[in-house]
């Protein structure tokens, strides 16, 4: 994900865990509950690391950019236009403003995609996660 690209592994790792649970025939009423609860579990789970990777290969449309650096645009000369006595004080609050919304476009862009670049989610992330889960700190 860090790459930008789906891991063969973690897609390896998930046809077998659906090979086993499809191959698993069960023999009670209990067993096909569970069997079909643990379907309905790696179903979801799939879904969500497809979104993941959907996440992290789509970013914000070019598009989307031309009508953001436009009303940017828009925005810093209607704030030009409110034409104050003091030229210094209508470049700080034209400076101001500018700055505001390049801060803005900084962090869309390192938000962008969200299992890349220096402010991301990390496989240390997940660890973390699972060790609660698996601890019982989470879920309950």
């Amino acid at each position: 994900m860090r790459r930008g690209e789906e891991s063969p592994t973690a897609s390896a790792l998930i046809d077998r865990v659906y090979g086993g649970a499809l191959a698993f025939r069960p023999r009670d009423a209990r067993q096909t509950t569970i069997q079909g609860q643990l379907l309905e579990r790696l179903q979801v789970a799939a879904a969500n690391r497809r979104h993941r990777i959907d996440d992290n290969s789509s970013g914000v449309s070019p598009l989307l950019w031309a009508v953001l650096w436009l009303g940017a645009a828009v925005v810093i000369c209607f704030g030009y236009l409110f034409g104050l006595q003091n030229v210094y004080s209508q470049l700080i609050m034209t400076a101001g403003l500018a700055i505001v919304i390049g801060a803005l476009f900084v962090v869309i862009m390192e938000f962008d995609y969200p299992f890349r670049g220096d402010v991301s989610l990390t496989a240390d992330t997940w660890e973390a996660l699972r060790t609660a889960i698996r601890h019982g700190a989470i879920g309950r």
